[in-house]
């Protein structure tokens, strides 16, 4: 047996009983060839599970001129983000953290009776001392990445507390303000902290400020980057969130609030009456996050009884009121302020009509009529174009609601739009675990108007079966059984909600299992440690009561026992996370097709940790090359590459870890002096196969503290690259990933050593800094978006708020500032609120601070929106484009596996511009257009199709008013999918394209020639459509397995038309 680098492998022969029949080998062996340096790539979602989340980017055709592996990489990183956004938010998965495929921590370092059975005597464990030290160039060669987890060991000594002091504008301390502290909000909890408190989702600390306007608030142990957010009466709220090693004492510093502008108005019903007691939300303007849902709003008081309100927290600029009310759909109201103290009078927020739909649960078993609620979703819209499908997203008033059942099965939903029908279920209250699905009824979908619905109770089956050997028919003892039906994952667990693995003469009952519809079907895996994963799917279920599966045979498989022993000490390593999975490569679960280097690929893993005897083991990956990482704290990170595993057997495998080393690396400016708050990031040398990084999870990044010093601890030994990033708004690490192998990079390598620290130093390029003042007609345009491209193309092609990277508001005076710019020339954009078009400069950027003020003349468009006998059309989305380009606004979709409704959730922005809607009249007013370029008007919505009226140039500081746009009615098709099996069918987005018209020519370019659509629960309606033939494209969400062929259909202005398609 050879061994390199501290990792030994062997074979172990198979050893057991004559009675069982197995036949008996002389020993084989497995040879571990050195690890070679290697960028690893990894699965979106959680190890060892395809992901429970998905994004998918819908974006106009004509919008994406950047080269599609740059944008493929970026979605796929950004499906990263969002499945581990989704993991913590509890809609990407089961509760209880990561789930261990095969294996679990065993204590006192016992065998699984399936590893006794299969080895006999454990092998014993390297000698005292470990594996005899190798020669650096060896040792250079072994796999080394970030450590997921912080090392507490090398972390600074944390403060106990966070103290600061709150004053007003001019420095007056603040009395009585209200002080909260909690977790960031980043990806996985991108609520405002009053929302958390109030909802009681994660720890935030509360306190009030003292005469002398200090605060004190305990900091809880393990937040890296606390977030604090302080409002006083007549004060601008202020949010902040800061990396802990900016606050070494725990001091915040001086918190200064601005004089808030005050809002007063009235919350009306659509007959003019005061609505009292609604719920006043500030919502955010300018960036939201893709995934901000329309319930993030930061709590901002009630209506009285005469329906008025005053809000006066918000800063001066552009803002949004939402009014949530019981009984009422959500409404909103929207405008603009100047300066701080500013006072707007008389906003009505007028809540479209409402529905109250009463129902009745019917069948509640005994025992079962407490803790139930229904909710109530939109029914599926009809689709268009993407302007309106991003639209749709962000309307308050089409919000979930939910009601609680009482005993007798009674309930009452209110504020229902009246307008659209509502698709309707009961389930589980939230809060709690319960094993099984928490639906309770099936869904119902409930037509526009209707005001009563029934569900019927939803019974339970229990499923049945007993596990055995397939070659000797014993019973097996230990494993994990669960089953997939209509979107939700279930789990065996026991009355403590732990999953269940030992089963007495190895017979399994899995229940909790609901068919939602007749004839559904699932699909049943059972784990056991040391034999293949056996699934069978297309089990029907037919109804509530038992069905019973009978023998289920498990086919054996080899094991591989991994020891984790310390370098040097040779002491055993309990805790050690051990991921084995196959040597390919896993590729990219995201929607879309990739190229074939980038072709999406489900590849599974099985992982664990060690015992305290540092030993935990897995199933193996019979007949494959495999690779074995090994992590745990305060150690280096391990890959072993290239294990051959046999078809049986036991494999062991000994890695040591040792404790790497540590590269110090001291950030300084062109002149020497040290940078404090510069972040630094790192990763293993390229890979030499050519490999791209952009998939790579094997980064890691730190920020200088006050001396300039970033310290990275526990490196592999081997050479490690570093450089400085130079940029830190938004989210702008995702760019970076993207721009990653850019020619411009510079990278410094450091050869890490082991026991040893390395010092580099990285100076920060002379770099220019821009700043100025946006005003729009001399006032200042506060809250406006400002951003740097590099070059037009960028510009023009992909933006999203909060991604960019040079990115910055502009404050209470319009001022902005954005400095570590490269020498060169840029494209500044603004976005606003209030304007319908990104204003954009062309501006060369040199060394050194430079000012660019720039006042935004207000150009604008006003028409109408109506049909061919010139009626107005009111609720259609109007948008605006320069010609030759689309309107800049993206929608975005997240999956949900776990959601019981089996739905896609959509969310979305239009990049922080403003959403324009034809009034009663049909008229709209198109604020903050380009002057003096020809720009295309167009209208979308309901069963009208979409249409253009032709290029259109305005002067500068003018409105034009335009000729009437006229709209056609369009024709509807009701699409229906089903599977073959008439199983469930997941989430599909459909995209269609007008091939020829009514009267048989070729239709080709405009918006009237293209249709989206999003099908849940199986269905879509597709309306609007330009008579003709239409060739529809369908597209299974990544992961759902649905394959729809494309197909053509024939539409006629004013039918509807049903159309069946069944998934093959």
């Amino acid at each position: 047996m050879r061994a390199r680098a501290g990792v030994s492998c062997k074979f172990a022969p198979v050893r057991r009983p004559p009675a069982r029949g197995r036949m008996s080998k002389p020993p084989a062996r497995v040879e571990c060839p050195a690890v070679r340096p290697r960028q690893i790539r990894c699965p979106l979602g959680r190890p060892g599970s395809a992901p429970g989340g998905q994004l998918a980017l819908l974006y106009p055709r004509n919008q994406i001129q950047i080269p599609m592996r740059k944008l493929l990489a970026f979605l796929a990183i950004l499906s990263l983000g969002v499945a581990l956004a989704c993991w913590g938010l509890r809609l990407a998965g089961n509760p209880g953290g990561a789930e261990l495929a095969s294996g679990e921590l065993e204590a006192e370092g016992a065998l699984s009776p399936r590893a006794a059975e299969l080895a006999g005597p454990r092998a014993p464990g390297p000698a005292a001392g470990g594996a005899p030290d190798l020669p650096a160039e060896t040792r250079a060669a072994e796999e080394g990445a970030a450590q997921a987890e912080q090392d507490t060991g090398d972390e600074p000594q944390r403060p106990a507390h966070i103290t600061g002091r709150v004053t007003d504008a001019a420095g007056v301390p603040v009395a009585g303000a209200r002080v909260l502290l909690g977790g960031p909000g980043g990806l996985a909890s991108p609520l405002p902290l009053e929302v958390k408190l109030e909802r009681g989702v994660g720890a935030v600390e509360m306190t009030v400020s003292a005469d002398d306007g200090h605060f004190k608030l305990p900091l809880r142990a393990g937040l890296g980057e606390p977030r604090l957010a302080v409002s006083a009466a007549g004060l601008a709220r202020f949010s902040e969130q800061r990396p802990l090693r900016e606050l070494p004492t725990g001091d915040w510093g001086e918190v200064r609030l601005a004089a808030a502008v005050v809002l007063t108005g009235r919350v009306l019903d659509h007959l003019g009456t005061p609505v009292e007691g609604a719920r006043l939300e500030s919502v955010p303007t300018s960036v939201r996050l893709p995934w901000d849902g329309p319930a993030t709003g930061i709590p901002a008081g009630h209506s009285a009884t005469d329906g008025s309100f005053r809000v006066d927290l918000l800063p001066a600029g552009a803002w949004e009121l939402r009014a949530v009310s019981e009984r009422h759909p959500t409404g909103a109201a929207s405008g603009t302020t100047t300066r701080p103290g500013e006072q707007v009078n008389g906003i009505e927020i007028v809540l479209v009509e409402s529905l109250a739909l009463s129902g009745q649960l019917i069948g509640i078993p005994p025992g079962e009529g407490q803790g139930l609620e229904v909710r109530a979703h939109p029914a599926r819209s009809s689709a268009g174009s993407m302007a309106e499908m991003a639209a749709e997203t962000a309307d308050p008033s089409l919000a979930r609601r939910t009601a609680p059942v009482s005993s007798s099965g009674e309930f009452l939903l209110e504020g229902l739009r009246s307008d659209r029908g509502w698709r309707v279920y009961a389930r589980l209250a939230s809060g709690g675990q319960p094993a099984g699905d928490t639906r309770r009824s099936r869904t119902v979908e409930v037509p526009a108007g209707e005001a009563r619905v029934e569900l019927q109770w939803l019974g339970e089956t229990l499923i049945r079966g007993r596990v055995g050997d397939a070659t000797s028919g014993e019973p097996l003892l230990e494993y994990e059984v669960s089953a997939r039906a209509g979107g939700a994952r279930i789990r065996d667990r026991n009355g403590q909600g732990q999953l269940r693995r030992e089963h007495p003469d190895g017979r399994f009952s899995l229940g909790g299992l609901r068919p939602r519809e007749a004839g559904q079907t699932l699909e049943l895996s059972v784990d056991a440690l040391g034999y293949e994963l056996w699934k069978r799917g297309s089990i029907r279920l037919d109804g509530a009561g038992e069905l019973d599966l009978g023998e289920l045979r498990l086919t054996p498989a080899g094991l591989v026992r991994v020891t984790v022993t310390g370098r040097g000490s040779g002491e055993p390593l309990g805790g050690a996370w051990v991921m084995l999975r196959p040597a390919e490569d896993p590729g990219a679960q995201i929607f879309g097709e990739l190229p074939a280097d980038l072709a999406p690929a489900r590849r599974q893993n099985v992982q664990g940790r060690t015992d305290r005897e540092g030993v935990v083991e897995l199933t193996s990956f019979s007949g494959r090359t495999c690779e074995v990482e090994v992590s745990a704290r305060e150690y280096a990170r391990r890959l072993v590459e290239g294990v051959q595993l046999p078809a049986r057997g036991v494999t062991e495998i000994a890695v040591e870890l040792g404790r790497g080393g540590t590269v110090e690396v001291n950030v300084q400016g062109s002149a020497g002096e040290p940078l404090a708050g510069r972040e630094v990031r790192t990763r293993r040398q390229a890979a030499s196969d050519g490999g791209s990084s952009l998939f790579s999870a094997r980064w890691e990044r730190e920020d200088s503290d006050s001396t300039g010093l970033a310290r990275f601890a526990h490196l592999s030994p081997g050479v490690h690259e570093f450089r400085l990033e130079s940029s830190r708004a938004g989210a702008s690490s995702f760019v970076a990933f993207v721009d990653s192998e850019s020619a411009s990079d510079v990278w410094v390598q450091a050869n890490v050593v082991a026991g040893e620290t390395v010092s580099i130093v990285l100076r920060e390029e002379p770099r220019g800094a821009l700043s100025g003042v946006v005003t729009e007609e001399g006032l200042p345009l506060v809250g406006a978006l400002v951003s740097l491209q590099r070059d037009a193309a960028d510009a023009q092609a992909f933006f999203m708020p909060g991604f960019g990277g040079n990115e910055v508001q502009t404050d209470a005076s319009g001022a902005f500032r954005l400095g570590q710019l490269k020498p060169g020339d840029w494209i500044l954009e603004v976005r606003h609120a209030t304007r319908s078009m990104v204003a954009r400069r062309e501006l060369a950027v040199a060394l050194g601070e430079q000012r660019f003020d720039l006042d935004l003349i207000v150009t604008a468009l006003e028409g109408r929106v109506t049909d061919s006998a010139g009626r107005g059309l009111p609720g259609l989305v109007v948008t605006v484009a320069a010609q030759g380009e689309d309107s800049q606004r993206a929608l975005f979709a997240i999956s949900a596996s776990s959601d019981d409704t089996g739905d896609m959730q959509f969310v979305g922005g239009g990049g922080a511009l403003a959403t324009v809607r034809s009034a009663a009249d049909g008229g709209y007013r198109l604020r903050g257009v380009r002057p003096g370029q020809p720009l295309l008007v167009s209208a979308s919505g309901g069963s009208w199709i979409s249409a253009a009226l032709e290029p259109v140039t305005v002067s500068e500081g003018r409105t034009s008013t335009l000729p009437d746009l006229r709209l056609s009615e369009g024709g509807t098709l009701e699409l229906h999918i089903v599977a073959a099996d008439d199983s469930a069918v997941g989430a599909v987005f459909i995209s269609g394209q007008r091939s020829l018209d009514a009267s048989g020519r070729e239709a080709s370019g405009g918006d009237e020639n293209e249709c989206h659509a999003m099908a849940q629960g199986g269905g879509a309606t597709l309306s609007g459509l330009a008579p003709g033939t239409w060739r529809l494209k369908f597209h299974g969400m990544a992961g759902n397995g649905v394959e729809i062929d494309a197909r053509d259909e024939v539409v006629t202005a004013g039918e509807t038309r049903a159309v069946t398609i069944t998934v093959r």
